[in-house]
């Protein structure tokens, strides 16, 4: 189950598929049904006599047993007020169950509609006088307004795009039913005695309770929309349910045929459940727009357009009643009785055709089942165009036969006969196109977070439209007469451009694809047609055309030649995935708070007006707090100038880097969704990432371990074929980490990558059991990687081992020493691990132990044959007491000014110094295998933001000298491939720790500086003016200042923006330009995206100085020559095609079960499997030579963590 799941009521197992979607409608078509026979149960009771005269209306006479009791109405306004007042509460209930519908459910706002129907329902079979009438109508037309808001959603989201349609029409045959059923029970009830009796009129008000309690009774087995199951986090509920309602129908011709058909339907069910996740995390950008007043007026919505689409809901309700049913309704008797029939048999005429006013009969319920077999089929525009055009006509010669009736009276038989022949056929176009179409309309237009709210603006259309013809109505007929029909007939044939124009179709389209639909800025149907198909396309272009697996092999150019054959798994992304990009919405440090925070405290801070939900408890990879971004610092200088010298390095420079400095950290339990599915299907978004970096930096360093590397098996094969498979059984450690089986062809599938994109690889040996030492991983490792394979990871955080209960509370650095030297004897004897001396070690977490204490054992001067690295792993941070319950509980913003000044970096660096001294003395590099802005799943609102990307910056830097993709790719940039790169920290502005600055040397020259800004400032105030000189000043060299200088830019509009950050102008999003304001989360196939803006600034050779402006916030990196420029420096730019793609699957987007927290125990059921060591899968690591405090580190940007192959 995902973190925040719940149980949920669920249908029996024995119905799945069909049945199970029927079922669901059939229990819908119940409160449908109420609704008609609600509607028409009224016209009945207007002519009951006892009725009439308890409620002061007239008085009646008895017309002899032909013709029963005529009642007479000599209070028309108060009848009317009767009639009208329920459609005033029908709107306030459809208001009212819009808004409560999206907040608690589907399910349990039926049934509190259900409950207001049977208050009102007992209290108007009940009813003494006229205001006792008054209050119950209004109370039963609240619960109807609830039912009409919610329970079309609810069918809608059950059931599939291509059938959705007719099941709504399908209810609504049963909603003409329950007219049907009123109004003949009425009818047969006036039979009963002299038809003066009270039962004429309270039974049939009471017979509505009995649908309603067979309705709530129903809903006890009924399961919720999966689509609300997934707005709330319950994600594998949903995806169950979807499972079960897709299944197949049990006529498969065969056994095989049949488990073939379960597969795909399974593969569509979860591809359905992928694009219902994506589509919420993109319309949770816009959690401005869910009010009712800012849907109307489109406030915050952005490009979904909701209030086009609020508009369309409104007006198509509206016109519904305008083209004419509500006028055939009124006027249907009278034109029945001018054609001679009796006034019992015009109203049984009626009650074939209708009768009252919003009464729909025999003829209607017949057509509505027409409706149910052409509204998917032939679409939504069509059916409301021949409606329009049968409607117009048959309107036009009613109302003409109706007016040679009042001619030619001698004729008028026949006239009659003719008009009601039109009537019949009115009646039966309506409900068979615009009775159905209008109510489904508004159910599959609006996004799912506000769907029952777009619903209730539907009813509110519906209710307008009634009430306002119900006046106009009576008024229209005695002023013009007949020619109230030909009114209604021009409105028919007005509505049919309207509909073309404004319109889109909907059918067979599925609800999530509704937002591309309304996407372009044009409201008109063509537009939004063509633009619909751009982005269709565009999907296609990056893999995602929803067909079957295609894998196209001949597009894959390199030479592997290894045992297995491969094929790039590319970024399968459904449409409303390509709004955004992912690493625009996940800061540098966000592979930290990807997790779902169990215990999270609501955190202290104001919100900000970009819509922060202080205790959000929903899925954190989409955690949407922003918190308040600290004060401009006061004395802030924002001028000032930088001195460089030229001709050999400065003093304290660091000792040459890599432009790989900063690598990448995978929890090995996740690795089969970060790197790809197996050997032969490799993650594109991936490949096309580390393609970035490698060339820049020239390769790139990955550590594939944690926490379930030392409890992980090597086997052979696994039971369902996967490469990677976790048992819980097993699971220790206070964050519950799983044991691991794993196969060869995880290290086959990670020597494919090093072959396209150079990866060098960190492994790790199990710990768990230093009696019996599993070597596989070594053996294997070395065989399928060679040379790819740098470095074997001897334990993680032993100083943790004794904490967790690993080893006896006695568990000291000596102990851990002689387990080394236990593993080196075990593998001198293993003569498949050819290579013995590629160790790491101690990696200690800085925790129990400090790495002194191991230095203090001897433990590099013993070992140092065999330790090609030492090792250490630290976070400035954690928030475990509310993923775990374990420590002291952090409020973020209190602790968010900490990650956002130069000093954040050094404080870090400074438990390290003497380690670092202590490995360069020994030869040795030092590496940090850990680190980010916290441990335990970070922070919302830190760890996913633009600050982090500053300070994973700076501390990177701060680290060579003495996120985070971003931060990797920059740093990349910033190192370049020579590999000996020097950092200098230049202490600027006077050590003001908000700007800080460094100098990047190679061959004593300078070559690179990087300028930092941590202040948040929109008013521009707070931008820095750097000047940069090169010699001159009291350096005693010439002056060297070049005539231009490059500059790219790191920008954002604030340290706490989540998103809409740019490298150089280019951010990792698709290429849906006209889209990227959506901003999804974790959308990216890789690639950077938009056009690279480069800036060149003129220097004054005069003074010697060039001017740099660096934003508040941002950061800059000055290229001070053409040949400093580095982003081509490690390899050609290089970007993979998409070659397989499957079923509109998104591949960069989370599924938050199996990422939910930092160990990687959730999600133990799926497919799939998830997790982070105890420090976070956001961890990264760094190679140190550094002179002077110089660290190896880095931070995971979890890009690579947020891109799932399933």
């Amino acid at each position: 189950m995902s973190a925040t799941s719940t149980s949920t009521k669920n249908p029996p197992r024995r119905l799945e598929g069909q049945k199970l979607v029927y079922l669901l409608n059939f229990v819908a078509g119940l409160a449908i049904f109420f609704f008609g026979y609600d509607q028409g149960m009224m016209g009945g009771v207007n002519t009951s006599p006892d009725y009439v005269r308890t409620m002061g209306l007239g008085y009646s006479t008895y017309a002899g047993p032909s013709e029963g009791y005529v009642v007479t109405i000599t209070q028309p306004t108060k009848q009317g007020g009767i009639v009208s007042i329920y459609y005033l509460g029908t709107l306030l209930g459809c208001l009212m169950g819009g808004v409560i519908g999206d907040r608690i459910g589907r399910l349990k706002t039926m049934a509190i509609g259900g409950v207001w129907v049977i208050v009102g329902a007992t209290l108007q079979c009940s009813a003494q006088n006229l205001a006792w009438m008054l209050c119950a109508r209004l109370l039963n037309g609240i619960g109807t307004g609830f039912l009409n808001a919610i329970v079309p959603v609810w069918s809608a989201e059950v059931s599939t795009h291509t059938s959705r349609g007719a099941f709504i029409a399908l209810e609504f045959t049963l909603n003409i039913f329950g007219v049907v059923v009123a109004y003949w029970l009425e009818f047969g009830l006036g039979f009963v005695g002299d038809g003066s009796s009270q039962v004429r009129w309270r039974f049939p008000i009471a017979f509505q309770i009995v649908p309603v309690v067979a309705f709530m009774v129903l809903l006890l087995w009924m399961p919720e929309s999966p689509r609300f199951l997934v707005k709330v986090g319950r994600l594998d509920e949903a995806k169950a349910l979807l499972i079960q309602l897709r299944a197949p129908s049990s006529s498969s011709p065969s056994l095989e045929d049949k488990k073939h058909q379960e597969k795909d339907e399974n593969e569509a069910a979860i591809a359905e459940h992928t694009s219902i996740v994506d589509a919420v995390q993109l319309e949770r950008q816009h959690a401005g727009m869910n009010s009712y007043w800012n849907m109307f007026w489109g406030r915050g919505s952005g490009n979904l357009h909701i209030a086009r689409r609020v508009q369309l809901s409104i007006w198509l309700q509206i016109i519904q009643e305008w083209v004419g049913i509500a006028a055939i309704t009124v006027y249907a008797p009278t034109i029945f009785a001018g054609a001679g029939y009796s006034s019992r048999k015009s109203q049984w005429l009626s009650g074939l055709n209708t009768a009252d006013k919003s009464t729909r009969q025999v003829t209607y319920m017949l057509s509505t089942g027409f409706a149910v077999l052409t509204i998917d089929r032939w679409g939504r525009r069509v059916g409301l165009w021949w409606g329009a055009v049968g409607q117009g006509v048959s309107l036009l010669l009613a109302g003409a036969f109706s007016r040679l009736i009042l001619s030619n009276p001698e004729h008028s038989s026949a006239y009659g006969g003719a008009a009601a022949f039109f009537i019949f056929l009115y009646t039966a176009i309506f409900g068979a196109t615009w009775l159905t179409i209008p109510w489904v309309y508004p159910t599959e237009t609006f996004p799912l977070e506000v769907r029952a709210k777009g619903n209730a603006w539907g009813v509110v259309g519906w209710s307008i439209g009634n009430g306002w013809l119900t006046l106009l109505n009576p008024v229209m007929f005695h002023r013009i007469g007949e020619n109230t029909l030909h009114i209604f007939a021009v409105i028919n044939f007005l509505s049919i451009p309207m509909v073309w124009a404004f319109y889109p179709e909907t059918a067979n389209r599925t609800l999530e694809e509704m937002d591309l639909l309304f996407a372009s800025e044009s409201p008109f149907v063509w537009e939004e047609e063509r633009h619909f198909r751009m982005l269709k396309e565009e999907i296609k272009n990056v893999g995602g055309d929803g067909e079957g697996v295609v894998r196209r092999e001949d597009e894959i150019t390199t030479d592997v030649k290894f045992p297995k054959m491969m094929v790039m798994a590319p970024p399968r992304l459904a449409p409303w995935a390509l709004l955004g990009s992912l690493l625009q919405n996940v800061l540098p440090a966000n592979g930290v708070t990807i997790y779902y925070q169990q215990g999270q405290a609501p955190i202290s801070a104001t919100p900000t007006t970009s819509g922060v939900i202080g205790n959000y408890t929903g899925l954190a990879a989409y955690n949407p707090v922003t918190l308040t971004p600290p004060p401009v610092p006061t004395g802030l200088g924002t001028s000032f100038n930088l001195q460089l010298t030229n001709g050999g390095t400065p003093q304290g420079a660091s000792i040459p880097q890599q432009g790989s400095f900063l690598g990448f950290s995978i929890e090995m339990s996740v690795a089969n969704q970060v790197l790809g599915r197996n050997s032969t299907v490799i993650q594109v978004p991936f490949l096309n990432l580390m393609a970035n970096i490698q060339q820049r930096a020239g390769q790139v360093n990955i550590r594939v371990g944690g926490n379930t590397q030392e409890t992980a098996v090597l086997v052979d094969s696994t039971p369902d074929g996967r490469i990677l498979e976790k048992d819980i059984n097993g699971a220790s450690n206070p964050t519950q980490t799983p044991p691991l089986d794993f196969t060869p062809d995880l290290l086959y599938m990670m020597r494919n990558i090093s072959s396209l994109v150079n990866v060098r690889w960190f492994l790790g040996i199990p710990f768990n059991d230093t009696s019996n030492f599993r070597l596989a991983i070594a053996e294997q490792g070395q065989a399928i990687l060679g040379d790819y394979l740098i470095g074997l990871q001897a334990g993680n955080e032993p100083d943790l081992y004794a904490r967790h209960g690993h080893r006896p509370q006695t568990y000291s650095p000596y102990d851990y020493l002689g387990e080394v030297q236990n593993l080196i004897t075990a593998m001198s004897g293993d003569v498949h691990a050819v290579n013995r001396n590629l160790l790491i070690a101690p990696n200690v977490a800085t925790g129990d132990w400090h790495p002194e204490d191991v230095w203090n054992t001897g433990f590099v001067d013993l070992l140092s044959e065999n330790l090609a690295f030492l090792a250490v792993e630290n976070y400035p941070a954690d928030n475990c007491f509310a993923q775990f319950g374990v420590g002291t509980p952090v409020d973020p913003q209190s602790i968010f000014p900490n990650f956002l000044t130069h000093d954040a970096g050094k404080n870090m660096i400074n438990k390290y110094l003497n380690s670092t001294a202590y490995a360069q003395s020994k030869g040795k590099k030092l590496l940090m295998f850990e680190t980010n802005t916290a441990s335990c799943g970070g922070f919302g609102g830190i760890s996913d933001v633009f600050g982090a990307a500053l300070w994973g910056l700076d501390y990177g830097l701060q680290m060579a000298y003495r996120p985070i993709y971003y931060s990797a790719l920059i740093m990349a940039e910033t190192l370049g491939a020579s590999n000996n790169s020097q950092v200098l920290d230049l202490n600027a502005n006077s050590g003001n720790i908000y700007t800080p600055a460094y100098a990047i040397y190679e061959g004593g020259n300078p070559m690179r500086v990087a300028l930092f800004n941590f202040v948040t400032d929109p008013s521009g105030a707070s931008d820095l003016n750097v000047g940069i000189a090169i010699g001159g000043g009291d350096t005693g060299q010439a002056g060297a200042t070049p005539g231009q200088v490059k500059v790219k830019y790191l920008e954002a509009s604030s340290v706490s923006q989540k998103g809409n950050y740019t490298w150089a102008g280019q951010t990792l999003k698709l290429p849906i330009l006209s889209l990227q304001t959506f901003g999804g989360f974790y959308q990216s196939d890789g690639r950077p995206m938009g056009d690279e803006n480069i800036v060149t600034v003129p220097c004054d050779t005069s003074t010697n100085i060039c001017t740099i402006k660096v934003k508040a916030p941002g950061f800059a990196l000055v290229f001070l020559s053409d040949s400093a420029m580095t982003e081509t420096g490690g390899a050609p730019p290089t970007t993979f095609p998409t070659t397989a793609h499957t079923r509109f699957r998104n591949t960069v987007t989370i599924d938050p079960a199996v990422l939910a927290t930092s160990n990687g125990h959730m999600g133990l059921g799926q497919k799939m499997l998830g997790s982070t060591s105890a420090g976070s899968n956001g961890a990264v690591g760094g190679e140190v030579m550094g002179k002077v405090g110089a660290l190896g580190a880095g931070v995971l940007a979890l890009v690579v963590g947020a891109i799932l192959l399933r």
